[in-house]
């Protein structure tokens, strides 16, 4: 399983790496995801729970399995990208004698 492991990551990190040297750019879903890590990991595992509680994800089809898949990553992008707009909205409507207080 190691070597398996090995044999079919080290080419896609390899690729990763390539695609960020080239770009040297973070996108803003990437960004948000990374700032508002906790709140993504916590509402991750919690679709992922609802998921496997409401189907039978060994049977279920290629199709819909993508489907889902789509929709979970959609989901987890878009509430951290509002999760990082709200907070930048807060921290830029907070006046500034209150922020250097707290």
């Amino acid at each position: 399983f190691f070597f398996w492991a090995l044999v079919v990551n080290i080419p896609i990190i390899a690729l990763m790496q390539m695609v960020y040297r080239r770009h040297q750019q973070v996108t803003a879903v990437s960004h948000a995801v990374n700032r508002q890590g906790l709140i993504s990991f916590v509402v991750a595992n919690l679709l992922t729970g609802a998921v496997n509680l409401s189907i039978n994800t060994m049977e279920v089809e290629d199709q819909t399995a993508l489907a889902i898949l789509i929709g979970y990553t959609t989901a987890i992008g878009a509430l951290a990208t509002f999760l990082e707009a709200f907070s930048d909205y807060r921290r830029n409507a907070t006046p500034a004698k209150k922020r250097l207080k707290n």
